[in-house]
C-alpha cells in the first residue's frame, strides 16, 4: 500500500480528477523547492525559517492523506519553534524519505493518467 490516501486526494480537491492533477503538478514542483529550503535552512541554523517551511510542506501531507509526512514535518515544526535544530536533524532525514516516497507516488499518477 502507498503513503497517498487517493480518496482524501480526491475529496481535497472537490472530486474533480482535473483539478487534482493540477494539485500534484504543482506540488511536484513546489515540495522538492521547499525541503530544499528546509535542509537550507537547517543546515544555517535558522530555527524560524525550519519552523515555517515544515508548516508549509505539512499541508501536502494533509492534501494528499500522509499522515506519515504530517507527524514528521509537525515535530520537525515544534521542535525547530523550540530552537532544537539538533532534534530536527533526525527528523529532516524521515521527512525527505517520506517526501520522495510522495513525489515517486504523484509522478506515478500522473504518468497512469496520462496513458
Amino acid at each position: 500500500m502507498g503513503l497517498v490516501d487517493w480518496q482524501t486526494a480526491l475529496d481535497n480537491a472537490g472530486g474533480f480528477d482535473d483539478i487534482l492533477r493540477d494539485v500534484i503538478a504543482v506540488t511536484l514542483t513546489e515540495i522538492p523547492e521547499l525541503m530544499q529550503q528546509l535542509e537550507q535552512a537547517l543546515e544555517e541554523g535558522r530555527d524560524t525559517e525550519v519552523s515555517r517551511l515544515a508548516h508549509t510542506i505539512k499541508a501536502a501531507g494533509r492534501t494528499f492523506g500522509v499522515d506519515q509526512l504530517l507527524q514528521h514535518a509537525e515535530r520537525i515544526e515544534s521542535l525547530a519553534a523550540a530552537g532544537d535544530l539538533k532534534a530536527v536533524t533526525v527528523t529532516a532525514v524521515e521527512l525527505r524519505e517520506t517526501v520522495d516516497g510522495l513525489l515517486h507516488e504523484l509522478q506515478a499518477k500522473l504518468g497512469q493518467e496520462g496513458e
